[in-house]
């Protein structure tokens, strides 16, 4: 059995493209991820906001594959039962992380698709890109995809 966590962009970060993508690309990821490891499980985060969190679980659960949800208690980074204990409890428990995360913001500007977490200009910074530097650190195998907040999905 691996844990797969599958981690990313908040629900206000996402445009009705950009989940139309994230929802297309999570539903391939959890098949391919089956068809490599057998059994899996689905680790999320339970995001009180939606996004990706919200996105894998539900795709998780159409599929019949297993999940588990670490959801903060509190709703903040700093406290002990926040945002980041929960980011740490998914990359400690995960075999395997991937990062959903997308390019550009709703509102596109210049400065949005900066992440502070990892120095990257591809991405709008999220807490799941924090988990998977954490993931990282822990030797845990972290993969990072980029979701089109913007263009139609075409014939990929």
């Amino acid at each position: 059995m691996k844990f797969i966590a599958i981690v990313g962009s908040s629900g206000s970060k996402l445009t009705k493209i950009g989940e139309t993508h994230a929802r297309k690309y999570i539903q391939q990821l959890i098949s391919s991820e089956e068809k490599k490891h057998g059994e899996i499980t689905i680790v999320s985060g339970g995001c009180p906001y939606g996004g990706v969190d919200a996105i894998a679980e539900g795709t998780a659960k159409q599929l019949g594959v297993p999940i588990l949800i670490f959801k903060p208690k509190a709703l903040n980074w700093s406290d002990p039962s926040g945002f980041k204990a929960r980011n740490i409890q998914i990359a400690k428990q995960s075999d395997i992380v991937h990062v959903v995360v997308v390019n550009q913001l709703p509102q596109p500007d210049t400065e949005g698709n900066y992440c502070y977490h990892c120095h990257s200009k591809g991405h709008v910074p999220s807490g799941g890109c924090w988990t998977g530097k954490y993931a990282e650190q822990l030797g845990k195998e972290t993969k990072w995809h980029v979701i089109d907040n913007h263009e139609e999905l075409t014939n990929k």
